[in-house]
């Protein structure tokens, strides 16, 4: 399983284009995953950011950098990677664990009751991505309940990383009850100590999504086969294009940073010269 994630990380974009993503009070999202995965704390982790601000590209980096550590021997963990997408409504979590493992990942002779005690043993750090995915159609109450079946996964040995958007919690209060287990009737059965660590993704500054423009950028032009001694010329010529157009609420997030690189890429437009307002058109038709 852990050779199968380093594998498919380092044939994706992320292995050589993964910049640093960082909370509201600058803290690096990765780096303090790591850290803590090595920790004795007993929070778990929440990771909230809005659309397209790189969640899951933090969560599979994360998963990673932690599954070769493993392979390694120098962590005691396996990286579950569970997307909540698939979570419908009021689902038991040992089925959402079984599809992912078994019917995705092809996990030979997998069984409910073996994750449970490896678990609770402190052999994994789970990464639950999408919280706000599966909130669709649902009642507050039926997410409260969703997520509450989430938490049976929180064990006194576990560590658990859940990723979503903050849109899925309405209200501080909501937030509180999800997150916390305060003042929530429904909530009452978590198990004592279990709260979550709040990390709020900011968006990238400049100097962040342009060396994130230019790392897509190289890689687009060495696998379009240009020779290497051309390649910096024509990263140079699209990054002084990219520099000179004041469009960082576009660029902040890192999906919309990387559609940027495909337009310019792909496609005859000169963002340099065309109005704002198409710009915007371009993206949204991608």
């Amino acid at each position: 399983y852990c050779n199968n994630i380093i594998s498919e990380y380092e044939k994706s974009d992320l292995y050589n284009n993964f910049v640093e993503l960082h909370s509201d009070d600058e803290i690096p999202i990765v780096a303090a995953i790591e850290a803590w995965s090595e920790s004795k704390s007993l929070n778990q982790i929440a990771i909230v950011g809005g659309y397209g601000v790189g969640k899951t590209s933090a969560a599979r980096t994360a998963q990673y950098r932690i599954a070769r550590k493993y392979i390694l021997k120098e962590h005691d963990r396996i990286p579950i990677f569970i997307p909540l997408g698939a979570f419908v409504h009021q689902q038991n979590i040992d089925g959402l664990i079984g599809y992912t493992l078994d019917k995705i990942s092809n996990i030979p002779n997998y069984s409910w009751s073996r994750f449970v005690q490896f678990n609770d043993s402190g052999r994994f750090i789970i990464f639950l991505d999408g919280f706000d995915e599966m909130k669709h159609s649902m009642t507050t109450f039926d997410f409260e309940f969703t997520f509450n079946e989430l938490i049976k996964l929180a064990t006194k040995n576990s560590k658990i990383v859940i990723l979503g958007r903050p849109t899925s919690m309405l209200t501080i209060e909501e937030e509180k009850r999800i997150l916390h287990g305060i003042d929530s009737d429904l909530l009452e059965e978590r198990k004592n100590g279990i709260n979550f660590e709040i990390h709020r993704i900011r968006p990238m500054s400049k100097l962040e999504y342009m060396d994130f423009c230019r790392g897509y950028l190289m890689s687009y032009y060495k696998d379009m086969g240009h020779a290497k001694e051309n390649i910096e010329n024509l990263v140079l010529k699209k990054i002084v294009d990219i520099n000179n157009v004041a469009i960082s609420d576009l660029l902040s997030r890192p999906v919309q940073a990387k559609m940027l690189t495909k337009i310019i890429t792909e496609t005859d437009i000169n963002i340099a010269n065309i109005p704002r307002y198409k710009l915007y058109k371009a993206f949204i038709g991608r």
